[in-house]
């Protein structure tokens, strides 16, 4: 029972903190003609009791820095932009950073943290306009995400073309088509397993799902937080690989496979889609249609076991390479943010 209150003591503090108005607001000095400033001088420096204000000149403040903040998120930042879908990424949030803990502590926990959360918009979304104000411009990685958060701004009240899609950069010296390298039937897939939003359970059953029905296919699982053993011998487990390392097996392998609940991005499967796989999964990196489904069976049947196991309809295919491998180059995304910082 200690634990349990423990636990609802911990989201009450998360979500304290994230409630503007009960946090401690700092005194600034106020700006007045002439180059003058009150300055809040505290007791002990001042005869008589409690604090007091005294002009007197100081410098002129030099004009306030151009910053650009990297949004990294799906742009689900507050229950405005989608009640339900908020909901359920706070509760796959704080399950994600608690693990470990058993299910009959840590899902009572998390539904906790979703309400409180959902309870706190009006103060989130209140501290959110005021650091939106300071910021020049806000880099978010997707379009799907960029048009959320344009209508998350719009409420508040912010100038929505400080919004700006730039894409996360990936080496693609390293991850890129080579057609000397022969494809293989094999199923590829990279994450950190033992994260809750990477839905290990689901993607296991799929897999085994559709090699049971193709065994001509083989499937390679790279990360961390694997199992010590492999559920289906048509399944290897790896540990992380070097870069280069990853791109030969992705180079190798025809499809790209991803269980996870959600995702902001997607670098592994950006870095797979350079390699000429297709993807299966939750991804946002189209920037108009969120799905596209490949015409070849394999990939039919993975999306159906997928499916049926209850991952998110979202699919793609690799008809667009050169133009990701051109857009995702670590040239392209700097001449991005060289731009946008121009036109602030």
């Amino acid at each position: 029972m200690t634990r349990i209150w423990s636990v609802i003591a911990q989201a009450i503090r998360r979500t304290w903190k994230a409630v503007p108005f009960f946090s401690s607001a700092r005194r600034r000095p106020v700006h007045h003609p002439g180059g003058k400033a009150t300055i809040p001088i505290s007791s002990s420096s001042v005869s008589g009791p409690g604090p007091s204000t005294t002009p007197c000149a100081v410098p002129p403040y030099p004009p306030p820095p151009h910053v650009i903040e990297r949004a990294d998120s799906d742009g689900m930042r507050t229950a405005s932009c989608g009640l339900l879908t908020y909901a359920k990424r706070r509760f796959d949030y704080f399950r994600d950073r608690n693990y470990r803990w058993p299910s009959p502590l840590s899902i009572p926990a998390s539904i906790f943290y979703s309400f409180a959360s959902i309870l706190a918009t009006p103060w989130i979304e209140a501290r959110l306009a005021r650091t939106l104000k300071l910021l020049s411009a806000i880099a978010v990685e997707t379009p799907h995400a960029a048009n959320l958060w344009k209508s998350l701004v719009t409420r508040l009240g912010i100038n929505p073309q400080k919004i700006h899609c730039i894409p996360h950069p990936i080496q693609t010296d390293i991850f890129k088509f080579d057609p000397a390298i022969q494809k293989k039937n094999q199923i590829i897939a990279v994450g950190r397993w033992e994260s809750y939003q990477k839905n290990l359970p689901l993607f296991l059953k799929t897999l085994c799902s559709f090699l049971n029905k193709n065994p001509s296919w083989t499937s390679l699982v790279i990360g961390s937080g694997l199992p010590a053993k492999s559920p289906h011998p048509q399944i290897t487990f790896l540990r992380p690989l070097s870069p280069p390392d990853l791109a030969r097996h992705m180079l190798e392998s025809q499809i790209f496979f991803s269980s996870s609940r959600y995702e902001s991005f997607g670098l592994a499967a950006a870095e797979a889609l350079c390699c000429d796989c297709m993807l299966v999964g939750p991804f946002n990196l189209e920037p108009s249609k969120s799905s596209q489904l490949s015409s070849t069976t394999p990939i039919q049947s993975l999306s159906q076991s997928a499916m049926a196991l209850g991952l998110p309809k979202t699919y793609f295919s690799n008809k667009a390479v050169s133009r990701y491998v051109k857009l995702l180059a670590p040239q392209s995304v700097a001449r991005a943010l060289i731009q946008t910082s121009a036109h602030l």
